[in-house]
């Protein structure tokens, strides 16, 4: 008997399913026709009861499987976006803030040089200007009267040559004693100065202001996000670089811009909070930097405030599908950018619904999390802004995420309950025709039946245990089924998905982890490259009679652009500018050659001609590339102004 039963199970398990199912009813039909009613009903039955259970258990188990392996994946690339929103963004305040610490560099040269300039205007000698043109900027600056609690300003002769006699002068007592309403009024019409004249050395100080031009113009052309970029000093005296007109006066000192930079007690530059401008009406944000000397001498602060618009409409135009939206907070937790919020002006303070994720969000910096806002489940990601220590957050409705796991459990459900009802149809069928055949063979046709439904559920019960542990990230599972049929063909399919799935996540964390090493390697070079260049302007500090500027932006992170300017001797000055050929890398060394070749020259007293052709006889030796340089050579003497030049 045992020996009989071990040779039909090994048959029967090389078999497909669907002629082990065939041998099932031929099995029955050959034991007897007189019970083959009753076989049939208890098989049947069985299997329906079986049947309908596993294909249950299956759709549970396609769901469970389904929802953990989208969530986990949906999570991942939700982070990423939020990720890369938030570098996107904190790459604008990063620009501002290098922009500050350049600000704050070109002053404290300016002071170290002592550069002689000429009295600015105040604010008001343009005040007819449209405030709301950029190009309208220029600037201005004053200095304050101590005695006057920042209210007056010191009295300049200079003043005279901007505004004839349509000048307010005034002690700073006197002008106290003046109503408030009528202190408006008068400066509206009038420039109102204190009668106590400049001291000497504040006078030569507030000259070398119109020298900061030269640095602050730059940096606010460069970057229409600035509105105003400005100065001031621990002794009162104030410049500033905008459209702005204003009559009004304050004592900076005692602003947060610049006290926060002193108390920040660092070289890097410090940001305050949101406010609203009132010469544009658009939000802003101040970034701002303490200037001292080469000695550490405290010499004042420069700061620049800068608009919200260009990062609001970055974070609020970024969203994913249809409910999916960012909004951004503050370090303390103040919602300053939302797609619901454009004018900043309903709500600055935390909504309630936002509080439990704007807690996490402060507490934790990165993470994926749920939240309910508004009645609805949303998964949020957030990421932080480093330059101003802000919080970008990714949102996106729980039913909208979750809707492919959804659509598939739907589907499961709808397709089990039609099996369910095709297995009843065929039941009662069976009941109907074989119902006086039940009793007879019960036991036998139990035990037959028992051991082919167990050969047939188990490698599918095992296969959707070992399933659920792929869906949970197990990829080094190995699959095993001794069966041949559909579901071992399954099992392999499995076990090869999971090693596939493993490989494809080890080759992308080491591609990541490359394309990061190249980028930074490539900044590297882009920052030696840049140093090659003469970058440090006035280039000529000592020399009166001249003033030259250059600025070079690769299309790339390297180039091969570059320029060059010296003296050859005193009195004749050398001028390149060329472009090499090509972008990238070959184009920088092949630029590092051209430059140094041409200096080399030049440093010999060549002609401009002369200098372009023994460089060009050098470049072709061994220019297997094919790479050349466009390029304009020329020597100026100073005194006569004559330029001797050459191009190729």
């Amino acid at each position: 008997m045992k020996g009989c039963i071990f040779v039909i199970k090994n048959f029967f398990k090389d078999l497909k399913i669907e002629k082990k199912i065939l041998l099932i009813i031929s099995s029955l039909i050959l034991v007897s026709q007189i019970f083959m009613c009753t076989i049939s009903f208890i098989s049947i039955l069985n299997m329906k009861k079986y049947s309908v259970n596993e294909i249950s258990s299956l759709a549970s188990d396609i769901k469970e499987v389904g929802k953990s392996t989208t969530k986990k994946q949906f999570e991942e690339n939700l982070k990423n976006l939020s990720s890369s929103l938030a570098k996107g963004s904190d790459s604008l305040f990063s620009e501002v803030s290098d922009q500050v610490l350049a600000a704050s560099e070109g002053i404290s040269k300016i002071y170290k040089e002592k550069f002689t300039g000429e009295i600015l205007p105040l604010p008001e000698f343009k005040k007819d200007l449209d405030v709301s043109n950029r190009s309208n900027s220029f600037s201005k600056a004053y200095a304050l009267d101590p005695s006057s609690n920042g209210e007056l300003i010191y009295s300049i002769p200079e003043y005279q040559n901007y505004y004839q006699d349509n000048l307010y002068f005034t002690s700073p007592e006197a002008w106290m004693g003046i109503d408030e309403e009528e202190r408006k009024e008068i400066l509206k019409n009038y420039p109102v100065l204190s009668k106590n004249t400049i001291p000497l050395e504040l006078y030569k100080e507030i000259r070398t202001f119109s020298n900061l031009e030269i640095v602050c113009k730059a940096l606010y052309r460069s970057n229409s996000s600035i509105s105003s970029i400005y100065f001031g000093t621990e002794n009162g005296l104030f410049y500033k670089y905008s459209s702005d007109t204003s009559y009004e006066r304050y004592n900076h000192r005692l602003r947060p811009w610049y006290t926060d930079a002193l108390k920040s007690n660092s070289d890097s530059p410090v940001w305050q909070s949101t406010y609203l401008s009132k010469s544009t009406g658009k939000w802003c944000i101040t970034c701002s930097k303490v200037v001292k000397t080469s000695g550490g001498k405290v010499l004042g602060v420069c700061a620049a405030d800068m608009y919200l618009d260009d990062i609001s409409e970055y974070v609020t135009h970024s969203s994913i599908g249809k409910t999916g939206y960012n909004f951004v907070v503050d370090a303390e937790g103040n919602i300053v950018i939302h797609p619901e919020y454009s004018s900043f002006a309903s709500d600055m303070g935390i909504k309630e619904s936002y509080s439990k994720l704007i807690q996490k969000m402060l507490t934790e910096k990165i993470g994926v999390s749920t939240a309910e806002i508004n009645g609805k489940k949303y998964y949020a990601s957030y990421s932080p802004l480093p330059t101003n220590n802000w919080r970008l957050a990714t949102l996106i409705e729980e039913d909208e995420a979750l809707k492919p796991v959804n659509t598939l459990h739907r589907l499961t459900e709808i397709s089990a309950n039609r099996s369910d009802i095709a297995l009843s149809k065929d039941f009662l069928n069976v009941i109907f025709q074989f119902a006086v055949m039940i009793i007879i063979l019960l036991v036998l046709i139990y035990f037959i039946c028992t051991k082919l439904s167990s050969s047939i559920s188990k490698p599918i019960v095992k296969l959707s245990k070992e399933a659920k542990n792929i869906g949970n990230g197990n990829f080094s599972l190995n699959i095993s089924t001794q069966s041949t049929d559909e579901i071992g063909e399954l099992a392999v399919s499995f076990s090869t998905m999971a090693r596939n799935l493993k490989l494809y996540t080890e080759n992308l964390a080491r591609t990541t982890a490359e394309k990061e090493k190249i980028h930074s390697e490539l900044m590297i070079a882009k920052k030696i490259q840049t140093s090659m260049l003469p970058y440090i302007f006035p280039a000529f500090p000592d020399r009166e009679d001249l003033d030259i500027y250059a600025l070079m932006d690769p299309a790339r992170e390297i180039g091969g652009d570059f320029y060059d300017f010296f003296f050859v001797d005193k009195d004749h000055l050398a001028l390149v500018i060329a472009d090499v050929s090509g972008k990238g890398i070959s184009a920088a060394l092949f630029m590092v050659i051209a430059k140094i070749l041409i200096n080399n020259q030049l440093q010999n007293g060549d002609s401009p001609s002369q200098v372009l052709k023994i460089v060009n006889e050098r470049l072709c030796e061994n220019n297997e590339a094919g790479m050349f340089v466009t390029c304009f050579v020329g020597v100026m003497n100073i005194n006569t102004g004559k330029l001797i030049y050459s191009n190729a």
